[in-house]
């Protein structure tokens, strides 16, 4: 007896459940507009937009061959070694000696006929990330220059 009464008690509950309505499902919220993705940043190697920054190799005690700046007016920078100034005057040179041969990073601003001045050093490349630079520098030679001069770097 106290089977069957195990086996009824069990088919009601099996089967309540199944004569009921099914829960009405809550209509859906209209979805709130996603907010405007933020403009992705264009391309640029400076720690901001705004800094002006110089990307080179020193060449000298106080020279850089410039090979990107974001200097207003600064679209022959390349064309030679500009003189690297710590003040404005153009009266102290910046010592870059112990970065001979390495790709830096320097800030400032720029005057074709003084060179860079009030810079500073930001960053200096690692000897394997400098000649991975000036390798690839190396290869954009302009193959049918007489003498195997290289082409003038192009700002970027």
């Amino acid at each position: 007896m106290r089977i069957a009464m195990l086996g009824v008690a069990l088919a009601v509950m099996t089967f309540a459940g199944e004569g009921q309505a099914a829960p009405k499902p809550q209509p859906k919220q209209p979805a709130a507009a996603p907010a405007p993705a933020a403009p992705e940043p264009g391309f640029f190697p400076c720690r901001s937009e705004a800094e002006i920054c110089f990307i080179g190799i020193v060449t000298g005690k106080n020279s850089v061959a410039v090979q990107f700046s974001n200097a207003p007016q600064s679209d022959n920078i390349a064309e030679k070694p500009q003189n690297v100034f710590s003040d404005d005057a153009g009266a102290t040179a910046l010592d870059l000696s112990q970065d001979l041969g390495r790709v830096v990073m320097l800030t400032g601003s720029y005057d074709a006929a003084k060179g860079i001045s009030k810079a500073a050093v930001v960053d200096v490349a690692s000897p394997i990330l400098s000649f991975m630079i000036k390798s690839q520098l190396d290869s954009g030679e302009d193959q049918g220059a007489p003498g195997g001069a290289k082409a003038p770097a192009k700002r970027r």
